[in-house]
């Protein structure tokens, strides 16, 4: 299926798949890592 802008829409789809990915690995990563990643976390957004 082809759409008008359809690289945008791969690009926002691709970008959806890291940012829910980044946000399922979170927790898991905090775990790992302690408190350090919390706050690196807190500090970029």
């Amino acid at each position: 299926m082809r759409f008008p802008g359809s690289g945008k829409e791969t690009a926002l789809l691709a970008f959806w798949i890291v940012f829910i990915g980044f946000f399922e690995w979170t927790p898991v990563l905090l775990i790992l890592q302690g408190e350090g990643s919390a706050v690196l976390i807190r500090s970029c957004f």
